[in-house]
């Protein structure tokens, strides 16, 4: 299953995981690049999976990070902070 490069905020709840050029979508105007040493200096907000030479990102870090809340089936998230 291939990931689209660009992602809506439904996109994000229903994701566990995004890449760094699907963050970057989501952020609007910050390049890759920014955010690949952001994360190589440890200094990236959200949880970051390395596998290999792979990068994810987890989806859940980024929407609470947005102020976005996570979803589970629409129905909100009982052990989400608020």
């Amino acid at each position: 299953m291939s990931r689209p490069d660009v992602l809506t905020v439904d996109d994000l709840n229903r994701l566990t995981t995004v890449t760094v050029k699907q963050l970057a979508s989501i952020l609007g105007n910050v390049s890759t690049d920014t955010l690949y040493e952001m994360i190589a200096r440890d200094e990236a907000p959200w949880k970051v999976l390395r596998l290999g030479k792979r990068i994810l990102i987890s989806a859940s870090s980024v929407s609470e990070s947005l102020g976005l809340g996570h979803e589970v089936d629409g129905a909100g998230c009982s052990g989400c902070r608020e």
